[in-house]
């Protein structure tokens, strides 16, 4: 989404518009050079006598003023829109800072021994983004508390919601790969003290982030990560009009709507807004560092799939000119090395499925091992000992088949609810929306 100004003259300015800069009057110079926000009628009085044209910035102005411009701005009328350069003040001081020390957040599994909630709350999660990344309209409230459940169940088991979305259907799409970005979103919040109002509205714009990407043309969606200026500029306009579309539905919060703004920008100014340095929003950096970490893993938009230390290692590249340095040291301490929900293969031919993260050791998650040492099937699935160190296996880039899907519900437990078995589908979706997990 571009950041968009029109020049309008003053009769036409209304209280809740932002004034980037004014012409057409003699007293133009002394108009604040920062712009300032329409909030009382003297201001506006005041304006309207010093000039006669004045240009206004959307996305800095209310909800409803952009609402009713963007409407008004249709494609057609593009001649008019030009980019508006970001201006300190209303720019995300640097956020990082060097005291934000981590802290290894603490889960509670037994509280959902069998994993009966865990699975529910990724899959109605889950459902709603399917619908919203095919166009489909959604309730927008009830998509913000499945939001909340999801990121509040973190707390529990992440590594659960996780298994759950490397064994469903949606595991290679870009539902799958937002998903478990998603979690990793959570984590790192719960790694530096950040509550669920921290968290919230970043989840909320990487989901809506992920059905733009789902409803882009193929050619334009991978070019989200490419390094071509020109290309990226296309990529912009592609998100640019699929959020029109979204805004003619939902009415976004205007923090979500700035944070869209920037998901394509880099800190070496070298994005399509020519933004630089912390004047790119950091959430959007944010954003960008848990999706491209679950996306290099994947093939989901054409790239080669790579293993989570290789990821890692090109996301360390990019810090300097896509992220901020101290941004990237810390999301390094969060991510996994070996995800859960991967393959990796032990020896020749031995492969295994990583289930569980080490409190403490990265180099040592828990292993369910699903063929044997000769590469074979095997009937029932085994933990291999945790005393395997990194020297001894590496993520390999493999899809579970049925047969493995089934060894592992077996082993773990995450089987069929028992009250999904007697009760209908809308029943159970009904019991669970009045479950309760935030709080």
């Amino acid at each position: 989404m571009t950041m968009r100004a029109t020049v309008v003259n003053t009769y036409q300015l209304s209280l809740g518009m932002f004034v980037q800069s004014v012409s057409g009057g003699k007293s133009s110079h002394t108009f604040p050079s920062n712009g300032v926000l329409l909030e009382t009628a003297e201001q506006l009085e005041a304006l309207q006598s010093m000039c006669t044209l004045a240009t206004i910035d959307l996305t800095r102005s209310s909800d409803r003023v952009y609402n009713v411009w963007s409407d008004k701005l249709a494609p057609e009328n593009f001649e008019n829109i030009g980019l508006v350069e970001e201006v300190q003040p209303q720019t995300i001081s640097q956020p990082f800072k060097e005291d934000n020390e981590y802290k290894q957040p603490h889960y509670a599994p037994e509280t959902d021994r069998y994993g009966y909630q865990g699975r529910l709350v990724y899959r109605v999660l889950e459902e709603q983004l399917q619908l919203l990344t095919t166009g489909a309209e959604i309730n927008y409230e009830l998509f913000e508390k499945q939001i909340a459940d999801f990121i509040a169940y973190t707390k529990i088991n992440p590594d659960l919601l996780l298994l759950e979305s490397h064994m469903h259907k949606s595991s290679a799409t870009l539902v799958g790969v937002g998903l478990r970005s998603l979690v990793h979103l959570a984590i790192y919040g719960q790694s530096y003290s950040k509550n669920l109002a921290f968290i919230q509205p970043v989840a909320m714009t990487m989901l809506m982030f992920t059905a733009i990407l789902a409803r882009m043309p193929k050619q334009q969606s991978r070019l989200y990560c490419c390094e071509d200026a020109v290309d990226l500029a296309i990529f912009a306009n592609g998100v640019t009009r699929e959020c029109r579309k979204l805004e003619k539905t939902y009415s976004l919060p205007l923090g979500i709507k700035k944070t869209m703004l920037h998901l394509h920008e880099r800190i070496d100014g070298k994005g399509p807004l020519g933004v630089e340095g912390i004047k790119v929003v950091s959430n959007a950096q944010l954003i960008n560092c848990m999706f491209m970490f679950e996306l290099f893993q994947s093939n989901t938009l054409g790239n080669r799939s790579m293993s989570a230390i290789d990821a890692t290692t090109s996301l360390k590249r990019m810090s300097g000119s896509y992220f901020d340095q101290n941004l990237i040291e810390r999301i390094c301490q969060v991510l996994p090395m070996f995800p859960t929900g991967s393959m990796v293969k032990i020896g020749r031919h031995q492969r295994a499925l990583v289930t569980q993260q080490h409190p403490l050791r990265k180099l040592s998650p828990q292993l369910l091992a699903v063929t044997d040492e000769q590469g074979q099937n095997i009937d029932k699935a085994f933990w291999l000992d945790i005393e395997y160190q990194y020297e001894g296996f590496k993520q390999i880039t493999s899809d579970l088949t049925h047969h493995h899907e089934a060894l592992i519900r077996d082993k773990i437990e995450l089987k069929m609810p028992w009250y999904k078995k007697i009760l209908s589908v809308q029943t159970y979706k009904a019991i669970f929306q009045k479950i309760e997990l935030v709080g």
